[in-house]
């Protein structure tokens, strides 16, 4: 009975070295594009929902896909923040520089009212084998009135190497390329609330 406890202790002790020993993940965080003040636009205030995520996308480590039908999450590479707030605080950034003009995350504030509501669902987001980055969804933009825009959008980026560093970048550039059609799609939805009101 002595040897078995004995035994039983030695390997916990093992099993917490090589638990201390291993080293701390890497995190990552995608670039912070407030340079300046953003500018009064045609669209008046918009408002960004938080985004819409599959679960493995919601979670701090990095999700590749190691195969057509299989993703695999690294847990040395982790998101530095939650990815539903850095993505969306990201998109939100992209958004306001594609439209020169003020977007605020959801909840508003009490008493702010915004004139667009942009809604976003992904369906799948991911680093690809190579580095790039996957992005799949659609978005629902939503105006005074009836009006609303709904669009489908896919993003295949690729990366300059296989790095998760190169990933965030690339995960940078289909966000901005997200920004830019959901910018056009204002610009339709705004000309249509200037027709529907004559």
């Amino acid at each position: 009975m002595h040897q078995l406890q004995k035994a039983a202790m030695c390997g916990a002790i093992l099993v917490l070295a090589s638990c201390a020993s291993s080293p701390d993940p890497k995190l990552y965080k995608l670039p912070d594009l407030h340079s300046q003040t953003p500018l009064a636009s045609e669209a008046g205030l918009i408002s960004l929902s938080e985004l819409e995520m599959p679960a493995y996308a919601r979670n701090l480590q990095i999700t590749t896909a190691i195969s057509a039908t299989e993703l695999e999450e690294d847990d040395q590479h982790r998101w530095a923040s939650p990815p539903t707030e850095l993505f969306t605080s990201a998109l939100a950034q992209h958004i306001e520089h594609a439209v020169e003009g003020v977007v605020l995350v959801r909840p508003l504030p009490a008493g702010i009212r915004s004139e667009f509501v942009v809604e976003v669902e992904l369906d799948a987001l991911f680093r690809t084998r190579l580095g790039g980055a996957y992005v799949r969804g659609q978005f629902i933009l939503i105006g005074p009135g009836k009006s609303n825009h709904t669009q489908r959008f896919e993003f295949d980026v690729t990366s300059n190497s296989s790095s998760y560093e190169d990933y965030a970048l690339a995960l940078n550039g289909a966000l901005r390329l997200l920004a830019s059609e959901i910018s056009i799609g204002l610009e339709r939805l705004i000309y249509n609330v200037e027709v529907d009101r004559g």
